[in-house]
């Protein structure tokens, strides 16, 4: 595995395996950490690029109240451009799909393709996130780090984990918190990054092949989002992982990875942008 390395902007990133470059992106309050090895899966044949975002993990940028979704997008091509990459598949989870998407949408032409899992975005009157969560986000919040994990965690996998499991996840997750700074601002400023972010038309008119993935047992996101997001755009496939949660990479490790090495190993011309 390699260094951490920084953009010119500050932006950290790590990358290791060969092949085609697949970018992954974490989602809210998420850091390079937090993929707990599901990232390294795919490395005996991927150029696996994984990034923390602004205000997150070993990056010196700050994410500021004004801070965009199409600007974490920007330095996301920030780290393609210091590694010279040309074009890469982009994979986002939650909040990373969407800047994913939005990614997609200002610079088509570097990518070999998007994938998003349990995602959303505004704008097509659907609830992004259940109300239940922002109680648990809240609560997480005024205890700013404390134990942020031990009260998402029952939202965060399926019904299928086991309670041991389920706290065990929690304080692999907690112990990572505790060597970071405190994220409750960060993760305030990623979520009105995420309100804000409305791409219906531009989602209309991606043209980039699309591969929409969610769990059946969601409890932070609604499924719904993801069949809406599929309906939008062109070149869009949808796949449903029965009994996954939000992390699907954590509960259902096996079957996402098998789905995205067929995914991805199809062949290259499938995945040109569309004319």
């Amino acid at each position: 595995m390699s260094h951490y390395q920084l953009t010119a902007s500050g932006i950290a990133f790590q990358t290791y395996g060969e092949g085609k470059p697949l970018v992954m992106l974490r989602g809210l309050g998420r850091n390079i950490r937090h993929w707990l090895g599901f990232d390294k899966r795919l490395a005996s044949q991927y150029q696996i690029i994984v990034i923390d975002a602004r205000g997150l993990g070993k990056t010196l940028k700050k994410m500021t109240f004004m801070t965009s979704l199409w600007d974490l997008a920007k330095d996301v091509k920030d780290v393609l451009d210091h590694l010279n990459i040309t074009r890469a598949h982009i994979l986002g989870v939650s909040l990373g799909g969407m800047v994913a998407l939005a990614f997609g949408v200002k610079y088509a032409e570097r990518c070999s393709s998007i994938i998003v899992l349990n995602t959303s975005i505004g704008g097509i009157r659907k609830l992004r996130i259940y109300p239940r969560v922002l109680g648990a986000l809240g609560l997480a919040g005024i205890r700013n780090n404390s134990r942020i994990e031990l009260d998402l965690i029952h939202f965060l996998v399926g019904g299928e984990v086991d309670s041991a499991r389920k706290l065990e996840l929690a304080r692999i997750h907690q112990k990572i918190y505790e060597t970071e700074s405190p994220v409750t601002q960060v993760v305030i400023k990623q979520l009105l990054a995420a309100a804000r972010f409305t791409p219906r038309k531009d989602l209309e008119k991606l043209k980039v092949k699309v591969l929409v993935v969610y769990g059946s047992d969601d409890r932070f996101v609604p499924q719904s989002n993801s069949e809406a997001i599929a309906q939008l755009i062109p070149c869009a496939t949808v796949l449903r992982i029965d009994g996954a949660g939000h992390e699907i990479s954590v509960d259902k490790a096996d079957v996402l990875e098998d789905h995205l090495r067929e995914w991805l190993n199809q062949d290259e011309k499938v995945f040109a942008p569309v004319q």
